[in-house]
């Protein structure tokens, strides 16, 4: 179906698409290999092989392709476009991170003062390869709820928590458990070291809820999570208003069935069932807001400081528009990174690649100008693997 879907492929909007179910769903290499060697279109094996290299996909170094036949001469994908030679491949352009994008990138990392980091779902490079609300990609990371037919959406709902609260339970407390176990990601440590290199400092809006970001060190007045935190409860029913922080020695899953195996947390003060202090659909008046709402106060007195602000957006998609729509707000130079949709509205410029990858490759650039100046602790941090 993943090739047929390549052979198919006629715009630019089909290939993301392609990207994008690459990303979620699983491939098993003997049977690829088996496939791919009796496929009829060349361009297709030849697009298949440059967008698992493009996302830096495993099993872009894992398939034996000296055993392929990619036949001879070039190909394009259709009219126009950048011509890749290692593919022998003609690419969409925007489809395709030029050299002159990447020097845009580290011109606007260098005039910046400040520099908010807006990240989304796409940017969980720590824990899990899933697109939470791509269904597809939600039931090929959760079998358990795939067998009943449940997508994130469901979970979302307060009722469930009512009504099959081990369940609700279940994934919540599953997420929160590998976040805590992987510890901090490459992404949080990297904004961490990164934070002197700004004269104003760095700030994070994050629609994620796993607490990352503060795991990694960046400083608690400088990070919104818009959305919640699983690291702190509510009562259901609002005796108090108040959060308190989840104790993870006390949460069990069953892996099997994706059932809560301990005893559901409840209100420490009413004894009222309780849930996870982050947004649900439908939630705007039994969700408790004062943690974001201190976050944001905030936030907005990090932006009323001077210095010339830059945006630098990491997989922030459409599903959940708020970070871009705070991004248009602003009206600032963004750096967009995303693998699906980088497109930029305005000043800035955006690149159609892996997070990890972008990431890793633009606070290399980000950090020699530093680096020249200091020494001592900040020389010591920039020799971490994860700046090279």
């Amino acid at each position: 179906a993943m090739l047929e879907l390549l052979d198919a492929c006629a715009t630019a909007a089909d290939v993301q698409l392609a990207r994008q179910c690459l990303t979620a769903i699983p491939l098993m290499r003997r049977h690829l290999e088996a496939l791919l060697t009796c496929w009829p279109s060349y361009r297709t094996r030849r697009m298949l092989r440059w967008l698992l290299q493009n996302l830096g996909h495993t099993l872009a170094a894992e398939l034996r392709w000296d055993r392929i036949d990619l036949g001879k001469g070039k190909r394009q994908l259709f009219g126009g476009g950048h011509y890749v030679p290692d593919a022998r491949l003609a690419v969409p352009g925007d489809l395709f991170t030029t050299p002159d994008a990447w020097q845009r990138a580290a011109a606007l990392l260098a005039e910046a003062d400040k520099l908010l980091v807006m990240t989304g779902n796409g940017a969980r490079v720590d824990v899990d390869d899933v697109t939470y609300h791509v269904p597809a990609s939600f039931q090929a990371f959760y079998p358990a709820y795939a067998t009943k037919g449940l997508v994130y959406e469901d979970f979302l709902h307060r009722e469930m928590f009512n009504e099959n609260p081990r369940l609700a339970w279940g994934l919540f407390a599953d997420r929160l458990l590998r976040a805590r176990m992987h510890g901090a990601s490459p992404l949080a440590q990297m904004l961490r070291v990164l934070q002197p290199r700004f004269r104003g400092g760095v700030f994070v809006r994050t629609t994620n809820i796993d607490g990352d970001i503060l795991r990694g060190g960046v400083e608690g007045r400088r990070v919104m999570e818009v959305m919640g935190s699983l690291r702190h409860s509510q009562c259901m029913v609002g005796c108090r208003q108040a959060v308190w922080e989840v104790s993870s020695e006390e949460l069990q899953v069953d892996q099997r069935t994706g059932l809560l195996q301990s005893t559901p947390p409840r209100c420490p003060y009413c004894g009222a069932p309780a849930r996870p202090n982050v947004k649900l659909l439908n939630d705007d008046t039994t969700w408790e807001t004062a943690r974001v709402e201190s976050q944001r106060q905030h936030y907005y007195d990090w932006l009323s400081q001077p210095g010339r602000l830059l945006v630098l957006e990491l997989g922030a998609g459409r599903i959940l528009s708020g970070l871009r729509q705070e991004t248009l707000r602003l009206g600032v130079p963004v750096i967009r990174i995303n693998v699906m949709d980088a497109a930029v509205e305005g000043e800035g410029v955006g690149l159609t690649m892996d997070v990890r990858q972008a990431c890793e490759r633009l606070f290399a650039a980000a950090m020699p100008a530093y680096v020249i100046g200091c020494a001592g602790k900040a020389r010591a941090q920039t020799e971490s693997p994860l700046i090279h």
